[in-house]
């Protein structure tokens, strides 16, 4: 298996970019056996982190809708954002990886997030550190990967933060979360960690329910969700419904917005409000999905993920 997903990957990159994916399979694989995690999947994982980055930024633009694996509105012509989701995406499809941990550890390598998995931590230190990489510090988070995994995660979290503010650069909210909840684990404990992970209060299901909820409260109507675990590592869990008109759509968008802050959560992205006839909320796990009717039975989600379980809410 590795024999045909290696080539693949090579066949879908340049030889500078292949010869990189190499060294973080590599370095990945290296610190799973410093650090007791799969070796077979770290190496995996990093082979295949960066398997869409030279897809073009118009098939990113395409998966982003489809999947749906964009990183926010407005960053769209983002690659280094989109190329690492779009990889995730196209490793299941493409490639035939399955494994979800894996596929998160692609998904989150360049943004990174609040508690990640150890194999998250290892391929996102991987990707910075390989024997190719050459940036001011990196000797230093090389030698704290080898001793103390918290101290290099936020090593390099907050050097790449502080370089990002340097450019006048767009810094995604979970790499500021990354970094607060890295911060509090070298500090001290996994207590304060989980405070600055923001949505450590709520699991995706608890979310989930919640979010249905609130939008049955505000008068969407035909709410159900897709369960997705198992399936995809896009999110656990689609909350889809439907407004009235774009008026009712963004009131709704708007409300899931105030309740979900009040319990300290944000959305890593808003799509299409302004025009309001289809709005996704990414939260992570759980992505909303806000149709107008029109829309809703155009783009029938419930067709596309006919493999995932779906419960209705509000129906009496």
């Amino acid at each position: 298996m590795f024999e045909e997903i290696e080539a693949r990957v090579r066949a879908a990159l340049s030889a500078h970019r292949f010869a990189h994916s190499l060294g973080v399979a590599q370095e990945a694989e290296r610190l799973a056996r410093r650090w007791g995690a799969d070796p077979q999947k770290a190496y995996l994982a990093g082979l295949c982190h960066d398997f869409a980055r030279e897809i073009g930024l118009e098939r990113m633009r395409k998966i982003a809708v489809i999947s749906p694996y964009g990183l926010g509105e407005g960053k769209a012509e983002n690659i280094a954002l989109l190329h690492a989701n779009a990889s995730a995406y196209l490793a299941e499809q493409e490639l035939g990886v399955t494994d979800a941990e894996l596929l998160d550890a692609i998904r989150w390598h360049t943004v990174g997030k609040a508690g990640m998995s150890r194999l998250t931590e290892l391929v996102f230190l991987a990707d910075a550190i390989e024997p190719g990489r050459d940036w001011p510090g990196v000797a230093r988070v090389r030698e704290l990967a080898d001793q103390d995994l918290a101290q290099a995660m936020f090593c390099l979290l907050s050097g790449t933060l502080d370089h990002l503010r340097q450019e006048a650069a767009y810094i995604h909210p979970r790499a500021l979360e990354a970094c607060d909840y890295y911060r509090a684990l070298c500090a001290g404990t996994e207590e304060s960690a989980n405070e600055a992970k923001g949505d450590a209060c709520l699991n995706s299901e608890e979310l989930l329910k919640n979010i249905a909820a609130t939008v049955y409260e505000k008068k969407g109507s035909d709410i159900l969700s897709l369960d997705l675990r198992g399936i995809s590592s896009i999110a656990d869990y689609f909350l889809i419904c439907t407004a009235n008109n774009a008026v009712h759509a963004k009131s709704l968008c708007d409300y899931v917005d105030e309740k979900t802050e009040a319990l300290g959560l944000h959305p890593l992205r808003v799509e299409g409000y302004a025009e309001g006839v289809w709005i996704l909320m990414d939260y992570g796990d759980v992505i909303v999905h806000i149709f107008q009717p029109t829309e809703r039975q155009f783009y029938n989600l419930e067709r596309f993920w006919r493999d995932a379980v779906v419960t209705a809410y509000g129906r009496e």
